[in-house]
């Protein structure tokens, strides 16, 4: 009984399929969750496994009511770069990507990012700027009389 109990085992175990795991977003730049200020020109969306000779690639980032990526996408092993078009302004970014890598199993996902306006100069540093130029123009014009 045992050894049937064996032979039976072992035949299960060779029937069973392999198991596959599908990729899995590891990094992503701009990071999810992130506040960031100067507007990013690339899209980087890192896996931990490889997802180069998958396709199709859908990557969407949308804010304002308007799509921000190119409908170009380079993907190199784990890591698809998608670029961005320029001007993005201040707002909440939603990302979303689709694709289907080569165990087949379609992968989804999304995660927001928020850009914010660039800090502007404290009002000070205007005077300053303001004082050299004038100190600068009234030592010129004095030299300039003599």
């Amino acid at each position: 009984m045992t050894r049937v109990l064996l032979v039976l085992s072992f035949l299960l175990l060779c029937l069973a399929p392999p198991a596959s795991a599908s990729p899995a977003l590891v990094n992503a730049t701009p990071a999810e969750d992130s506040t960031i200020s100067v507007a990013p020109q690339i899209l980087r969306l890192t896996f931990d496994r490889t997802i180069a000779g998958a396709g199709p690639y859908s990557i969407a980032v949308t804010g304002g009511g308007r799509q921000w990526t190119e409908p170009m996408i380079g993907a190199d092993d784990t890591v698809l770069a998608v670029p961005l078009r320029p001007a993005m302004p201040a707002g909440d970014y939603l990302v979303s990507y689709e694709l289907t890598p080569p165990d087949g199993v379609p992968l989804k996902g999304e995660y927001r990012f928020v850009l914010r306006d660039r800090a502007s100069p404290p009002w000070w540093s205007w005077l300053l700027i303001g004082s050299a130029v004038v100190a600068v123009a009234a030592t010129a014009y004095r030299l300039a009389r003599r």
